[in-house]
């Protein structure tokens, strides 16, 4: 174990050094040696300052590190160089005498032990017995405990301070601890899922951000631990390759992740980057991980080559623990986040961050093409016009607490992992919606129906607010820059997507600078001032929505030309079947699928004279073969245990009895999922019966 501990501590060290030191990051460190003061200090830090986010006395340490860095990285010019060594030495006594304390216990506990283990392992052969046993002892305030990334961050701490204080147990003991959280976290617990999303801080979905953090020191340290005593079992990398691979990588375009998936890094300056996962996507291959091509291709994607045919993504997930549907085509990806009784919105705003988030999951339906339609624009949002959500709408900042509990029981999603649908039944405050979402090859289709609100103020569905990128088209000719309203039916074109109304709405459509600030989000940020060009396209409902404006429908079309928008709007392949409160369901003619989110008992037309009814409220996939029927059933939230589909066709397979007194029609029978799987979708392949 010994021999171990150094292999460990090694790999360590050399994890914490890049191959090269780039020049700014090297004017940088020399900047900072040079202003340090002869007290270790720096002028330009209030170490008084306590704000529990964005601490400025963590800079101290951020500083050391980098200086340590650049004075371990071999062949460069400041590796060995005694005064920076004396100028690291001095900070390192100054945060040692001083002993930073902060209101918020993750500093302390967490990211205080975890940059100062990381400056002492660097600086090791330089330290007096004082310095190491000082800086032991506050890396000792690491106690393992807590669940998913919380956790793992605490048990790296200890791996440090184990390998410093050359305690082979109590690495083990800490890697241990790791791979025990490396596992599947049933009923309310945090952590992977079973439809391998990730919660932390309670039922709130963060693969981004907290789920980011566990697969990046999980992996890290699975490929620390490899070929040693201390190595993780094959079963635990095969649960976290697929948290990754099943989960995190269906939530990303290029290098961004969807801003659903992120919690409250919303917030902050760059919090949607996945690029952190590209080490991740290293380590796991270098720790013997399964899946090595898919691993190769997710690292070549996060690189930069989204789009790429012979890497990019395509299929269809639905997270039926997490009430979120994902859709990934080679041209664009998109999904619906919605919220349901089974869990929270989005995370509590502590820290003070995170705070206009309300609608992040009221139904919010990203797209994204190159993965940089969004980067930043959170700043200048109008945040109650999250793209995808109805709101009702006050004209200023979201109203009441930001972290809630969903309202709707009628939640859920249908897959067949190539084609979806999605649809929630929204409750905020006064107002009352049916959602659904259709998700095909080359478009999908966004429905509303039900809309209804109690209060005076007016009611919006956004379709998009993101970066304005060239020109914006509507009925066929340039808009300029301001707010256009538009009598629909009509099309609107921009940055490569088409947006048909097919049927009777006001739409309003704008061009403009938005302005607002980091500060809106986050009390820690600055007030500075931003401004960015958005793109913005909604519907208008009015005050207590009647008639046509208490609906909405959208096709949206991403990688369509502005010059084939007039021929596509005219024939559009997909025939939207019903729009009701009880029934929304869309047909697409080419694909010859029908997708159907039915809230009651009912028949749904599934063309060329065939009609599928159903015995339950359920989420109904069908696609007509040459061969026979493929069918895809799933239970929402608030859906029976058991569902009978009854179609006129002659078909046989699972759960197929005749129909008697109607020869030509087939009772599917189905038992759906319950438990940590409910909502997850049965899907079958059935024959057709010849004569």
């Amino acid at each position: 174990m010994q021999k171990d501990l150094r292999t460990v501590k090694q790999r360590i060290y050399a994890v914490l050094l890049p191959d090269k030191l780039s020049p700014a990051r090297a004017a940088r460190v020399r900047a900072d040696a040079k202003s340090i003061r002869p007290d270790g200090g720096w002028p330009d830090i209030n170490y008084r300052n306590r704000t529990r986010s964005g601490w400025p006395a963590a800079r101290h340490l951020g500083r050391l590190q980098q200086m340590a860095v650049a004075y371990r990285v071999p062949g460069q010019p400041l590796c060995g160089d005694a005064a920076l060594r004396a100028n690291i030495l001095r900070g390192i006594d100054y945060w040692l005498k001083h002993d930073f304390s902060n209101p918020n216990w993750w500093w302390n506990q967490i990211g205080v032990p975890m940059s100062l283990s990381r400056i002492l392992i660097l600086m090791e052969p330089h330290l007096s017995k004082q310095q190491l046993a000082a800086g032991l002892r506050i890396m000792r305030r690491s106690k393992i405990g807590m669940t998913g990334a919380n956790l793992v961050w605490l048990a790296g701490n200890q791996i440090r301070w184990g390998c410093l204080a050359g305690d082979a147990r109590a690495v083990q003991s800490a890697l241990r601890a790791i791979a025990r959280e490396i596992r599947v976290a049933a009923g309310g617990h945090e952590g992977i899922k079973p439809d391998r999303s990730f919660w932390q801080h309670g039922r709130c979905l963060y693969s981004g951000g907290y789920g980011a953090a566990y697969s990046t020191n999980c992996a890290r340290f699975a490929r620390i631990a490899a070929a040693t005593a201390f190595q993780f079992p094959a079963t635990k990398l095969n649960i976290l390759t697929a948290h990754i691979l099943d989960g995190q990588q269906w939530m990303i375009r290029g290098g961004r992740f969807d801003f659903g998936v992120i919690g409250r890094q919303i917030s902050r300056p760059g919090g949607n980057n996945s690029r952190s996962l590209i080490p991740v996507c290293r380590d796991m291959i270098l720790a013997g991980a399964p899946r090595k091509d898919e691993f190769d291709a997710f690292l070549r994607r996060l690189e930069g080559r989204p789009g790429d045919p012979k890497l990019a993504l395509r299929g269809n997930r639905h997270f039926w623990n997490s009430d979120l549907m994902t859709h990934h085509r080679a041209a664009y990806y998109t999904s619906a986040r919605m919220v349901s009784a089974r869990l929270v919105n989005t995370d509590m705003p502590c820290n003070d961050e995170g705070l206009l988030s309300h609608h992040i999951a009221d139904g919010a339906n990203l797209l994204m093409r190159t993965g940089e339609e969004y980067q930043d624009v959170y700043p200048v949002w109008d945040w109650q016009s999250v793209p995808g959500t109805t709101v009702e709408y006050t004209g200023g900042r979201p109203r009441g607490p930001v972290r809630s509990n969903g309202r709707g029981r009628f939640v859920g999603g249908v897959s067949d992992g190539e084609y979806g649908a999605a649809a929630m039944n929204l409750a905020r405050g006064s107002l009352q919606a049916r959602k659904a979402w259709f998700f095909f090859d080359n478009e999908y289709v966004c429905l509303g129906a039900g809309i209804a609100c109690a209060s005076g103020h007016p009611v919006r569905t956004s379709v998009n607010q993101c970066r304005l990128e060239g020109e914006v088209r509507a009925a066929g000719k340039p808009v300029g820059k301001g707010t256009h309203k538009l009598a629909g039916p009509v099309a609107v074109h921009h940055a490569g997507v088409a947006y048909v109304f097919p049927e009777r709405a006001d739409v309003v459509v704008r061009a403009a600078e938005q302005t607002g600030s980091w500060h809106r989000l986050r009390k820690a940020s600055p007030k500075t001032p931003v401004a960015l060009d958005v793109f913005s396209l909604w519907i208008e409902h009015g005050a207590k929505p009647q008639g046509d404006h208490s609906r909405y429908a959208c096709v949206v079309a991403p990688g369509l030309a502005a010059n084939r928008l007039a021929p596509y709007a005219r024939s559009l392949p997909v025939t939207i079947i019903a729009n009701t409160s009880a029934l929304q369901a869309v047909r697409h003619k080419t694909l010859r699928i029908t997708l159907a989110a039915l809230r009651r008992a009912g028949t749904v037309d599934l063309g060329n004279r065939c009609a599928a009814r159903v015995d339950a409220p359920c989420l109904l996939l069908v696609r007509e073969m040459s061969h026979g029927i493929h069918i895809a059933v799933a239970r929402p939230l608030a859906g029976a245990k058991t569902l009978t589909v009854t179609i006129n066709r002659r078909v046989t397979g699972q759960g197929c009895t005749p129909v008697k007194g109607k020869p030509e029609s087939t009772a599917i029978a189905f038992k759906l999922p319950s438990g940590n799987d409910l909502g997850r979708s049965v899907v079958r392949d059935l024959a057709f019966l010849r004569r």
